[in-house]
């Protein structure tokens, strides 16, 4: 009867080898299982991939909306703010 749902994305930047303070940035997608496939795009679980909030699956999404709002683009953007504080 749960059919809630996440994607996770973990990005790590290190410097250089035994780099001993890499920058980490790491996002969750939360949403839930679709009953039916549905959508051409993306790939893996999109087409089941109900976004929290949306009426379309991931699958559904123009690239450019579901690459800014996904795990990964949600990690990126952490990892490029933690980038812009580095000295």
């Amino acid at each position: 009867d749960d059919r809630s749902a996440h994607y996770e994305c973990v990005l790590v930047l290190m410097r250089g080898p035994g780099d001993a303070q890499p920058l980490v940035a790491s996002a969750q997608w939360h949403g839930s299982i679709a009953r039916l496939l549905r959508g051409g795009g993306g790939f893996g679980y999109d087409p089941l991939f109900l976004p929290r909030g949306m009426a379309r699956t991931a699958a559904e999404l123009a690239p450019e909306e579901k690459n800014r709002i996904s795990h990964r683009g949600q990690a990126l953007t952490k990892l490029l703010e933690l980038l812009k504080g580095e000295p």
